[in-house]
């Protein structure tokens, strides 16, 4: 229980790090940036924890030597998730920006589990589970009408919300590649028997990517003297670092499919609180009954298909 509950909590915690990171982001003016510090912050906080663990942050490569090159691709995924979440925010919405991405993860899992892939156990594509991958496409799909009509009308401005659906189908790559990485860095785990580590593992080559890109792309970058910097704008990295860490440590616990029902849940509910009270600085948008039908679709969905 307590394993299931700890899935949910960061879970419902991961939205709340794309806002933080979304505030970031306005005060640095760069996506990439941000998502630098969010790294850099998270890798700090787990090498704080792997010394409290194992009171050295040795990596043992040459064990590591015989496995796939893939391996060491997880925090590449995490640069792209994240930064894509960060963009996607203000063009979409707090509740978008976690509906999508979830959608995506849900479609990538099912063919990872499928065909086996990156050493994940085969699980092959029932009618139930195709049932329920429709059951949260037609969940995707009662809120994103919702939206455009609310936002929609006759004319250009019911034109320029159709544009709209390239943010959402990078939200749903994105969420693709969420999945990747969860299975990448729990392969990754159970090699090193320390799934901490390979959390550690994950947002080093984050934070050597982003380096990387901040000096090729040389983005401008400015901090906002003038406008304040709360506390917790600097807390997204804690938050992505304390997700990645304990999805690997309770899957082995709860399995892999639990794990993911778990953080999905909590990632819309968390979804659904920012959306509604407007919390860490995101525009109010407050749940209605079609966008509840469609959570709720979502998640049953989500019960079939990793059930």
């Amino acid at each position: 229980m307590a394993a299931l509950l700890a899935g949910i909590a960061v879970g419902i915690a991961s939205p709340f790090q794309t806002g933080v990171n979304g505030n970031l982001n306005k005060r640095l003016g760069s996506p990439f940036a941000a998502s630098f510090v969010s790294f850099v912050v998270g890798f700090l906080f787990l090498i704080l924890l792997v010394l409290i663990q194992f009171h050295n942050v040795s990596i043992p490569f040459s064990e590591l030597s015989s496995e796939p090159a893939w391996i060491w691709a997880g925090g590449l995924l995490g640069v792209f998730f994240l930064t894509c979440n960060i963009i996607l925010l203000p063009k979409l919405g707090s509740m978008q920006t976690v509906v999508f991405p979830v959608f995506g993860l849900m479609i990538t899992g099912l063919l990872i589990d499928h065909f086996g892939l990156f050493g994940s156990t085969q699980i092959s594509l029932t009618p139930k589970r195709f049932i329920g991958m429709l059951m949260a496409f037609a969940g995707v799909m009662i809120i994103s009408f919702l939206k455009q009509k609310s936002h929609g009308g006759k004319g250009n401005k019911g034109k320029q919300d159709w544009s709209l659906w390239k943010w959402r189908l990078l939200g749903i790559l994105a969420g693709a590649c969420s999945a990747l990485q969860i299975t990448i860095n729990g392969y990754l785990g159970r090699c090193m028997s320390a799934p901490i580590k390979a959390s550690l593992v994950s947002f080093a080559i984050g934070v050597l990517v982003l380096f990387v890109l901040l000096l090729v792309m040389r983005p401008k970058i400015q901090f906002r003297t003038e406008e304040n910097y709360p506390w917790w704008i600097w807390i997204g990295g804690t938050i992505g670092a304390m997700f990645v860490f304990v999805t690997a440590a309770i899957a082995p616990i709860i399995g892999t499919s639990m794990t993911a029902v778990a953080t999905q849940t909590g990632q819309m509910a968390g979804g659904v609180l920012i959306d509604h009270f407007g919390l860490v600085r995101v525009k109010k948008n407050a749940i209605s009954i079609g966008k509840t039908v469609g959570l709720l679709l979502m998640l049953a969905g989500a019960v079939l298909i990793q059930f």
